[in-house]
């Protein structure tokens, strides 16, 4: 479920709350689990400090949870994060891999890499649950400095505010589209939208086409012909490729953007035979 929350794909609960221009990211956590209870923490930044930017996205959020729960094929999405997972664990290291089997095997319950039947029922129900107005805390945080809260114990700053509507919009969701980095030949992809206003140098060398097991790394350096300020390069280029990364790192690969002098730097670690399909999406 965090997985599909934090997805990137197109008609996302993530990509169209951006475009509303109601926030810029998302984080998913859980904060506490024990027995049959979950404490799970959406965090949503660069949002607009006020009742009802806060009332829009939560109303977005259980529309999305509607959505999510009447058309998800979960048999489908628990086969697809099991590949997923099997990708993630070649990128972690000893303690991490320890600690993920041990986390799993802790929880005496399905395979830490996928669902049972009766897992997919579960994550049904929690949906279902999810949308339950009285499973919900609604805790909004920002700048502003408001008086103590008067309660015994620690002073707490905060404040009740009264409850707002969000008006009624038809969100046109999409379900999260599969990793294009798990296909056998991905089809080619271009770094930068701006593509035919740049002049690129000479290429280096091809990547090998054979590529070893086991974890990689791969450096590259983007030269360009004219003066083109560095800052907005990076800005454009960060912006083009927050899908991809978000697709690398749904496998452990590991893509960062970084300027030096006039140049644009990428790097790229991860399991070794991924970084040829990432390459070729740049």
């Amino acid at each position: 479920l965090q997985l599909w929350i934090v997805s990137e794909s197109a008609g996302g609960l993530l990509a169209t709350l951006r475009e509303a221009e109601l926030c810029r990211g998302l984080q998913v956590r859980v904060l506490y689990r024990f027995a049959d209870q979950t404490l799970l923490l959406m965090s949503f930044s660069h949002v607009d400090e006020s009742v009802q930017s806060a009332a829009d996205i939560a109303a977005a959020v259980q529309d999305w949870l509607a959505f999510f729960t009447a058309r998800a094929d979960y048999a489908a999405l628990a086969e697809r994060y099991r590949a997923i997972q099997g990708w993630r664990l070649q990128s972690l290291g000893p303690l991490a891999l320890a600690r993920y089997w041990q986390d799993g095997l802790a929880g005496g319950g399905p395979s830490p890499l996928g669902l049972t039947d009766q897992g997919q029922a579960a994550v049904h129900e929690l949906l279902a649950q999810l949308q339950e107005p009285r499973r919900s805390i609604r805790l909004v945080t920002g700048c502003t400095e408001v008086a103590s809260w008067p309660t015994a114990g620690f002073a707490l700053r905060m404040v009740a505010e009264a409850a707002v509507s969000a008006p009624q919009r038809d969100w046109t969701w999409q379900l999260p589209a599969g990793n294009p980095l798990l296909n056998d030949d991905p089809a080619p992809g271009a770094m930068l939208g701006h593509r035919a206003q740049l002049q690129w140098l000479p290429a280096p060398a091809a990547v090998p086409a054979q590529q070893g097991a086991g974890l990689g790394a791969f450096h590259g350096r983007c030269c360009f012909a004219d003066g083109l300020p560095l800052i907005d390069l990076l800005r454009v280029a960060q912006a083009d490729v927050r899908k991809l990364q978000a697709d690398a790192a749904q496998l452990g690969v590991r893509l960062q953007l970084s300027g030096q002098g006039d140049s644009l730097e990428f790097s790229l670690q991860g399991p070794a035979n991924l970084l040829v399909g990432v390459l070729r999406l740049l």
